[in-house]
């Protein structure tokens, strides 16, 4: 229980956190919400949480656990003096814009050519001759997400000392980077403006109330050719257009004369697995191995191939579940271009892929999947699930059976669609002729929150999931 009691010519507002998923009645001037996780009871200047659930941090797919903690957060609104005079302390959007654009370590560094002169003495010309907006965009985005360095300092979204000293040293911070971006832009009368957000585990955001310590990252704003865009700048493998995976906390601060709220989107990604192998009688599988990524998913990949090219991260995944795997003859494509979707393809020799066992051969199908066991291991969850962009796997595998053998059995083949369509996952599995079998798999989470009462199903697809990945072939010599 909280007691607050404060002087008469002190108005304060507050702001209550923890009952997104209760239920909420009426009781005079008291306000009661019920739900799985305790009784909470809000009244004039006095607040109560009975049965309270303790948090536990889950497993994943969450923001920060702050976001989940119980919490009152005072804002001093008004002082009333005693001749009748009355100062007002909280702000609106548009004044704290105008503040901010007039900070000299915030809007003065990107509207004040004096500190960035050196930048765009050093960056201008290349961009001179170039036509589209977009191309100018683009090419502004590598420069500064290549020749700049992050200084491992969360510097908010404030400017340490000028844009041009951080530029010399080729190190800041990700506003600074950003706002080197967004000057140039403005420079070439492009329409760009800040965007100010709060990362994934800096918190969620009170868009009724014009609080800036809420912000802790800044992005940019553009309009390319009549197109909307939102620019992040700061990683050489991260693809024009998409957002640090920590900035996706769903909306964002327009700073303009006329500040609005946008959302910030989360753009499509995704992988897909494509094996050909070939099983002997003793239960080795030698074959091809392809896979594509989009968007987000390959950004840890192209980071691995550009370390080792020889594909060393797929034989420290797959050696997880088989000690003995042996990869050769690695490649990739598309490394530098980060808008196209990135390709890598081996060779691959797995033995032991099943267990010869008498007259039998045991064989797993799934060689690889990021969802062999189910990330969801809570029977119930008290907050939502919130995925940062959406996931899209695809496993396809032609498997050829050895000579002399005869299917005996497949996994059965199944499919299951989450309310609104906003997931699905099928697993089939057919033989196409005596020597071939194929499955296809595809995972699918369009929806990107969950709600604590949505979780048992999502636990269930993905329990599912789980489970045919551990499914296998059974296979039997002929005439046994």
């Amino acid at each position: 229980e909280l007691q607050v009691s404060y002087p008469d010519f002190y108005a304060y507002n507050y702001l209550f956190q923890g009952g997104e998923y209760m239920q909420k009645e009426e009781d005079g001037d008291v306000t009661i919400l019920r739900g799985d996780n305790g009784t909470i009871k809000l009244g004039d200047g006095w607040f109560i949480m009975e049965n309270a659930v303790a948090l536990k941090e889950p497993e994943r797919y969450f923001t920060t656990m702050d976001d989940y903690v119980a919490k009152i957060r005072f804002q001093l609104n008004k002082i009333f003096y005693n001749d009748g005079r009355e100062s007002s302390f909280l702000s609106t959007w548009e004044k704290l814009a105008d503040d901010l654009e007039h900070r000299d370590f915030l809007g003065q560094q990107f509207l004040r050519k004096r500190n960035h002169k050196i930048i765009l003495e050093a960056v201008m010309p290349a961009v001179e001759d170039m036509i589209s907006d977009t191309e100018k965009a683009k090419y502004l985005y590598q420069y500064f997400s290549e020749n700049m360095t992050w200084n491992e300092v969360h510097g908010g979204i404030w400017v340490k000392t000028t844009l041009d000293d951080a530029f010399e040293k080729k190190q800041g911070y990700y506003s600074e980077i950003n706002y080197m971006l967004l000057a140039c832009l403005l420079n070439l009368e492009i329409e760009a403006y800040p965007v100010l957000t709060s990362t994934r585990e800096h918190g969620k955001m009170y868009e009724n109330y014009p609080l800036v310590d809420q912000f802790d990252h800044v992005m940019v704003y553009a309009i390319l050719n009549g197109k909307p865009t939102i620019l992040d700048a700061g990683d050489e493998m991260r693809p024009f257009g998409f957002p640090r995976v920590d900035a996706l906390n769903g909306r964002g601060w327009l700073m303009k004369k006329e500040p609005e709220w946008i959302n910030i989107p989360a753009p499509r990604s995704g992988e897909a697995f494509s094996l050909e192998l070939t099983l002997d009688g003793e239960g080795t599988a030698l074959g091809k191995m392809k896979s594509a990524y989009r968007g987000y998913n390959a950004i840890p990949e192209r980071r691995h191939f550009k370390v080792n090219k020889e594909g060393g991260h797929w034989i420290k995944r797959l050696s997880e579940k088989y000690p003995e795997v042996k990869i050769a003859e690695a490649k990739c494509e598309n490394l530098e271009d980060t808008e196209k979707t990135f390709k890598d393809e081996f060779e691959v020799l797995i033995p032991e892929a099943g267990q010869a066992i008498g007259d039998f051969i045991y064989f797993t199908p799934v060689i690889y999947s990021n969802f062999d066991e189910n990330i969801f291991k809570l029977e119930k969850r008290h907050y939502p699930v919130d995925i940062p962009y959406t996931i899209n796997e695809q496993y396809l595998l032609k498997l050829s059976i050895p000579e002399g053998y005869e299917i005996e059995d497949l996994p059965e083949s199944a499919k299951v669609t989450l309310d609104g369509k906003s997931g699905f996952f099928s697993f089939l599995v057919e033989q196409k002729d005596e020597k071939t079998i194929q499955l296809v798999s595809r995972i699918r989470i369009q929806k990107l929150r969950f709600s604590p009462f949505e979780y048992p199903a999502l636990k269930e697809l993905f329990d599912l999931v789980a489970e045919k990945c551990g499914e296998q072939i059974v296979l039997k010599k002929r005439g046994s």
